[in-house]
């Protein structure tokens, strides 16, 4: 039975410090890949926001909760999201890709890529949807000329 415990306690243990292992390396992505960089760019952003529908609360409060805030809860709910979709060798195959000039020049022009991407999908949907209106304008037309 001692011996069963013994076992069951080195399983366990080798178990948590994988785990430990992937979390670390996650997180070391996540600071590779700008994540904590764009959360910290981002809080600013949404407290004014709602900072704007409390016009009379005083500087003080937005000072006081700013300083509260701990960008490393939500990156401790974003690391089990990459736990669901990466194994920690791929993990590290990403880790070692953001080390690279490369990685880190996708690091550096996502942000822009996305906006543009975003902006491009956009048109292309305009243009969609401007065709169906009047495909569907003119078929319409053709059917009250019957």
């Amino acid at each position: 039975m001692k011996k069963l415990l013994l076992i069951a306690s080195v399983c366990f243990f080798v178990n948590v410090n994988a785990q430990t292992s992937k979390e670390v390396k996650t997180k070391e992505l996540l600071e590779l890949m700008g994540a904590t960089d764009s959360m910290k760019q981002m809080l600013p952003v949404l407290i004014e926001q709602v900072k704007a529908q409390y016009p009379n609360v005083p500087q003080s409060y937005w000072d006081k909760f700013k300083n509260k805030i701990d960008t490393n809860e939500l990156i401790n709910l974003i690391v089990p999201v990459y736990d669901k979709y990466y194994t920690e060798a791929e993990i590290d195959q990403l880790v070692k890709f953001y080390k690279t000039p490369i990685g880190q020049k996708v690091r550096k022009v996502t942000p822009q890529v996305s906006v543009e991407s975003m902006q491009a999908g956009q048109q292309w949907g305009l243009k969609i949807a401007q065709e169906i209106v009047e495909e569907l304008s003119a078929i319409k037309q053709k059917n009250n000329q019957k």
